[in-house]
């Protein structure tokens, strides 16, 4: 399956070894395309590196994460700060499965994404499913789906 990103026309933007980019003939729109492994209703179990109660919004979620030598992303919610560390390397919230495979096209780092359909969450992953430390497992649950970039 490709997914394609649809980007400014005529602005060139780094694009990820294992895609592929040309202009949209109709309206000179360049196009950044992906191929992509799915695994539907899975979704990579991930684990905390610590949560952080009282923090009131993203903006000091962050700045835990940046105090945090191990953190490589951080989630604010319900008041809360969840740190992470490698190998996920983003991830974002209230996004659809479209918008974490663009987030994904946009990285050249990223490998291999978990969209958790019942909370609107998006992990990134810099390693494959096959990859993933002992500490990581793949569950199942509908609507979840993890998808592998496609390296040729």
């Amino acid at each position: 399956m490709t997914f394609s990103l649809y980007t400014s026309a005529c602005i060139y933007q780094p694009v990820p070894s294992n895609c592929t980019t040309y202009t949209h003939c109709s309206d000179g729109r360049k196009v950044v395309e992906c191929d992509y492994t799915y695994s539907n209703n899975k979704y990579i179990d991930h684990r905390l590196l610590e949560r952080i109660s009282e923090v009131p919004n993203q903006n000091d979620c962050d700045q835990e994460c940046n105090d945090n030598t191990q953190c490589t992303a951080a989630l604010q919610a319900q008041n809360n700060c969840y740190l992470y560390g490698a190998p996920i390397i983003s991830l974002s919230q209230n996004t659809d499965l479209t918008q974490c495979e663009e987030s994904c096209n946009q990285m050249n780092e990223c490998i291999t994404l978990s969209f958790h359909g019942d909370v609107n969450r998006c992990y990134i992953f810099n390693v494959t499913v096959a990859n993933l430390p002992s500490n990581f497992h793949v569950n199942e649950a509908d609507g979840d789906t993890i998808a592998e970039k496609v390296f040729n």
